[in-house]
């Protein structure tokens, strides 16, 4: 997958939603033009240094009288460290904004010597796709697949999964989940942990929800369970911190500043002044 989390790829649907077959669903946990700035720390031997920064916003566009909200997620590591391992990836999704099925997606990945370049255009109404798909070795070919019913792109998943409601989930409780990424539809799952309060490195306090994401294997991060994610314990539920063992080394992702959230951050903890 992807130095993003792309971390926070990768979150979450949960089985209420599946039995009751509500795939799609109305997006209160976030509205227009949000972006959501992170650091991406690089772990090498006894080392901890940023190495690069990832951000997430939203936006909303019309198109064919249908309004769409926009997706877009950017990762780089600083020109510094491009020679431990260089990321320029760009990601982008466009899902309908009033039952938020997936409409176009599509990514650009730099990382190290890999290049890829995909692109899924919904056939919603035949469950299709149409895809086009270019590496390095790889020219530039496209093709129709099925489409999974109740499956997402890493992004559109992360935004549909703030609208989850945690209140049910039992601590160690697997929640499935359904990615779609490279035309293979993975069943995949994230692990509720619990809630946990944490600081920050801008020594903010969080009441936060915390859960273990299975990952894919990919070019940065490695299979299993081995990311750690702490997100807001608040109608916005926007990730926190996260800590993930990548092929070589780990990471540590901390926001740094958030801009146009539509709730008040209620799991803000408010530090008491002494007075």
């Amino acid at each position: 997958m992807n130095f993003k989390l792309y971390f926070l790829t990768y979150s979450l649907l949960l089985i209420p939603f599946l039995q009751n077959a509500q795939c799609y669903t109305k997006i209160t946990a976030f509205g227009d033009n949000e972006k959501l700035s992170y650091h991406v720390s690089y772990n090498l031997g006894f080392l901890w240094f940023n190495a690069g920064e990832v951000y997430f916003k939203t936006d909303s566009i019309t198109k064919n009288n249908r309004k769409l909200i926009h997706f877009e997620s950017v990762g780089t590591t600083y020109p510094d460290y491009d020679w431990i391992f260089k990321v320029r990836d760009k990601y982008q999704s466009f899902v309908d904004k009033e039952t938020y099925k997936p409409i176009l997606f599509e990514r650009t990945v730099n990382e190290g010597s890999t290049y890829t370049y995909n692109k899924y255009i919904y056939d919603n109404k035949n469950k299709k796709i149409n895809f086009s798909y270019e590496d390095k070795k790889t020219k530039k070919y496209s093709d129709t697949v099925d489409y999974p019913d109740c499956s997402y792109d890493p992004i559109a998943l992360l935004y549909y999964c703030r609208n989850i409601d945690f209140s049910k989930a039992k601590e160690n409780e697997k929640i499935p989940l359904s990615l779609f990424i490279d035309t293979v539809k993975y069943d995949v799952y994230i692990r509720y942990i619990g809630k946990e309060t944490i600081k920050t490195r801008t020594n903010e306090t969080y009441k936060c929800i915390k859960f273990k994401p299975m990952l894919v294997d990919g070019s940065i991060f490695k299979g299993g369970e081995e990311m750690t994610v702490w997100v807001t314990d608040d109608e916005n539920k926007i990730p926190i911190y996260v800590e993930a063992k990548i092929l070589v080394g780990a990471i540590k992702v901390y926001l740094y500043k958030s801009t146009g959230l539509i709730h008040p951050l209620k799991a803000l903890v408010e530090e008491d002044s002494g007075e």
